[in-house]
């Protein structure tokens, strides 16, 4: 496959120490996501626009619910012809932002994945003995798609959601002050289920790729070793042992689902 000369894979940093923190780690990936800032300029704009149509909605709605039905008092069809102009800007917002974060990812996830295959290539032959094959091929091909798409969702969710609630809670302090005071007093218990349940799916997601690895590595054995298998009757117990595993994976998969 000839490479893209327009933008050259980018090479891993081996002797860069792990990162610890989410802002170390962000900083680590940065080369990889990085390489289209006006392409992460213009979701950015998307999802200040989306955040800000949110409180246009109730807006809207408020001088139909309060006065509306009187007769006199509002042009009927200003509510639903600015209502649908809304949300078509929404839409808008939201497709091209979309269109950004697909463009981001995918050339990201790319460069992610040549420079982990060209590591593997002088890689150190500890890691062979005591990796498996099935266990590389699914963090190079999976594990790496999984994570880019998440991280990218996270953090224009992340920018998306935050100036939504900027957005809101600004409207609500324009109505009632002392309303929106109020239910801002539950924001630290929010905040501290969220962080207990971020922690809870976070381990899940962990002991998932335990699992999925566990399952392939099942699956790749099986394959290699067909013939010896068959030899010795041996499929009853590696079925066993493959419905064991694909239960192990289905638990934790229901336990992320509850998670979330």
């Amino acid at each position: 496959m000839t490479p893209d000369q327009s933008a050259p894979p980018v090479q891993p940093d081996l002797k860069s120490p792990p990162a610890t923190t989410v802002i170390a780690r962000i900083r680590r990936l940065m080369p990889y996501f990085g390489t289209y800032p006006g392409t992460w300029l213009l979701v950015a704009v998307s999802a200040v626009v989306g955040a800000a149509s949110e409180p246009l909605i109730p807006a809207l709605l408020k001088p139909l619910l309060d006065r509306g039905f009187q007769q006199g008092t509002l042009e009927i069809w200003t509510v639903p012809v600015a209502l649908i102009l809304l949300f078509g800007v929404r839409g808008l917002a939201g497709y091209i932002s979309q269109i950004g974060l697909s463009k981001i990812t995918n050339r990201g996830l790319q460069n992610m994945r040549h420079a982990m295959f060209n590591k593997i290539l002088v890689a150190d032959l500890k890691l062979f003995s005591g990796q498996t094959s099935s266990a590389l091929t699914n963090t190079l091909v999976y594990e790496v798609q999984t994570g880019a798409v998440m991280l990218v969702n996270s953090i224009l969710s992340l920018v998306r959601n935050g100036l939504t609630l900027l957005a809101l809670v600004g409207y609500l302090f324009y109505l009632n002050w002392k309303l929106t005071l109020i239910v801002a007093a539950i924001f630290p218990a929010v905040a501290l289920v969220m962080r207990v349940l971020t922690g809870r799916v976070h381990r899940l997601t962990q002991a998932s790729q335990e699992a999925t690895d566990k399952l392939a590595y099942v699956v790749e054995e099986n394959v290699l070793a067909h013939r010896d298998i068959r030899l010795y009757s041996a499929q009853q117990s590696q079925s066993e042992r493959f419905s064991q595993l694909g239960e192990a994976l289905r638990h934790l998969a229901m336990k992320s689902t509850v998670a979330g």
